[in-house]
């Protein structure tokens, strides 16, 4: 882990000029976030942050956990978001509704 994480594309200083694009994904054991930012097209990882999920969370539906791992992230890297527009990315097409408006992107 600590080899993958020393390469390539590594850790950036966050720019609070540039958009702030936050992936979120959840697994049947844990969920997890990762806070990015494009530099000159690429996206580099600004923070990340993970959580294992408790006996009771284990039991969440998907969508639930999916959601859960969106709580997390936006509590875990509020310092970074709160104020700024940012760009949200999970894998759990269903959330979708939970938004006021949509971007489509099909």
């Amino acid at each position: 882990m600590k080899e993958v994480l020393s390469k390539e594309p590594i850790l950036k200083l966050p720019d609070r000029d540039k958009e702030f694009i936050l992936q979120t994904d959840a697994s049947d054991v844990g969920i997890g976030a990762c806070l990015l930012q494009q530099h000159k097209g690429v996206k580099h990882l600004v923070l990340y942050a993970s959580k294992r999920l408790l006996g009771r969370e284990r039991n969440y539906p998907v969508g639930e956990s999916d959601a859960l791992a969106i709580v997390l992230a936006v509590q875990k890297m509020h310092r970074f978001l709160y104020g700024q527009h940012f760009v949200l990315e999970t894998d759990h097409r269903p959330l979708q509704y939970f938004l006021p408006t949509q971007r489509a992107q099909d």
